[in-house]
């Protein structure tokens, strides 16, 4: 009895698209559902008017949840909580909208300069390979010449790194970015009793 048992767990498997579904998807929207009990859960109690930024947990349980909605569905960030006013969702929209785009700006400055640094690094790669050719060349036998070798393989290795697969990383980190800085942001009131 024990063994058929163990085989049925077995067989048993995991259905991720039902419990997005479930959890996360609705009418082809991707829904983040937070629950707050007042605009300090979201906005950090350090930040001055005019402003605001996000607080960190806030921000950590929006982007963990993200990450479980497929790439390519409209995101909507629903926010449960007391009735917020007409200012304190500006706030809010403004501190969200603002955070992902200023992480968007500095991850794509960040891609700027690992192109730029890759693409130097591949011109003094072949640059010290056209001086090895150069020295083999001429038959020159000593020191610089293994230099200009380890220095061209190493000039290579770094600037295909550097334009490649680094770049490949950051570049699906922008698109993350993007995709959470055009998020909707929805206000639904529910009563205090209800918030835990």
């Amino acid at each position: 009895m024990a063994k058929n048992n163990l085989t049925r767990k077995k067989t048993k498997t995991f259905n991720y698209y039902k419990v997005l579904d479930d959890y996360y998807l609705e009418d082809g929207i991707g829904y983040i559902p937070a629950k707050v009990k007042s605009i300090d859960d979201i906005i950090s109690p350090y930040s001055t008017r005019n402003s605001e930024i996000i607080n960190y947990e806030f921000m950590r349980y929006i982007d963990i949840n993200a990450n479980f909605i497929p790439w390519g569905y409209p995101l909507t960030l629903e926010i449960h909580g007391p009735k917020f006013s007409d200012k304190e969702k500006r706030i809010i929209s403004k501190a969200l909208k603002n955070h992902y785009s200023l992480l968007l700006v500095n991850k794509k400055e960040e891609l700027k300069y690992l192109r730029k640094r890759g693409l130097y690094l591949i011109a003094i790669g072949i640059i010290s390979f056209i001086i090895y050719l150069i020295l083999t060349s001429l038959n020159v036998n000593f020191a610089p010449l293994e230099i200009m070798s380890l220095l061209f393989w190493l000039s290579l290795w770094e600037g295909f790194d550097a334009e490649v697969l680094s770049t490949s990383d950051l570049k699906d980190e922008i698109k993350d970015l993007e995709y959470l800085s055009n998020m909707n942001i929805t206000f639904e009131v529910e009563e205090s009793d209800d918030i835990y």
